[in-house]
């Protein structure tokens, strides 16, 4: 844990590869803020970015490149770039595959202390690349009541966090709270569960209102436990950790023709695979 932190400590110093910190900071104070940490996957990018900009309202959407392969991190970029996104990619990380928790929570914590902390939004939230709002709807909307708001996760005993790939955040409820977005191993919490000894302790978790979590197959003809998608309210997940990899295929056509078909008013031309 000591070289993990020490690892972190030194990463969350560096400066952004590529964009520029200062200009969206400037353009984030008193605003709502949707953070999005991308990883390898520009045709995510290109479809979550579409339907973030057709349901989710009144917020500047950024996208936070943690991208490993270069190639991949320029097509992000590009697609950014052509919505008139805020974009900004991260300097390498120690960190990759089964470890990509720690990656994922380095970023957080890079945001939180070179791009949030600084800027002071309204509020803010984390979501995954690969959660896609499917209707209208207003994630921020929960916070004119509670401090925190998003998936519940429980660890052990009575410690909780929020689920890193959709948690929100009123800026004037926790900007002296040091946030720290590593996983804490010994409290059983993934990516943002150090946060509960920051944070959540704090918090009555009773007063958080819920979000329903469930399960779809993905693949006809296939067990729902081979392979599935994940409703998180009205956001499908793709959800590609633990499922196996010889499925990805065959899944990622079934939720391009999902989107096509949920996603009314976008070009369907944004939900066909790759060919490349």
């Amino acid at each position: 844990m000591a070289r993990y932190s020490a690892r972190v400590a030194w990463h969350v110093r560096r400066r952004a590869s590529v964009g520029d910190p200062a200009a969206v900071t400037r353009s984030i104070k008193d605003r709502r803020v949707l953070i999005s940490i991308a990883f390898d996957d520009p045709q995510l990018v290109r479809w979550q970015t579409d339907l973030v900009r057709l349901h989710v309202r009144d917020c500047v959407h950024l996208i936070i490149d943690n991208s490993s392969d270069d190639q991949a991190a320029r097509r992000i970029e590009a697609e950014a770039r052509a919505r008139d996104l805020f974009y900004l990619r991260l300097a390498a990380n120690p960190w990759k595959d089964l470890e990509s928790g720690r990656a994922h929570g380095l970023a957080m914590s890079w945001t939180w202390r070179h791009i949030i902390k600084p800027g002071a939004p309204r509020a803010f939230g984390f979501v995954d690349h690969d959660l896609f709002p499917t209707e209208d709807t207003d994630p921020f909307a929960p916070l004119q009541t509670v401090p925190v708001c998003g998936r519940l996760v429980g660890g052990a005993g009575r410690r909780w966090s929020l689920w890193a790939g959709f948690c929100f955040f009123r800026f004037d409820a926790v900007a002296r709270s040091r946030l720290d977005f590593r996983l804490d191993w010994y409290a059983g919490l993934d990516t943002g569960g150090c946060n509960w000894q920051r944070l959540y302790r704090h918090i009555d978790r009773g007063k958080i209102p819920a979000v329903t979590v469930r399960r779809e197959a993905a693949l006809p003809g296939r067990p729902i436990e081979d392979c599935y998608f994940e409703w998180v309210g009205s956001w499908l997940h793709e959800k590609r950790f633990n499922q196996p990899f010889e499925f990805r295929p065959q899944k990622r056509e079934v939720l391009a023709c999902r989107l096509a078909t949920l996603s009314a008013g976008t070009n369907p031309v944004h939900c066909q695979p790759d060919v490349a």
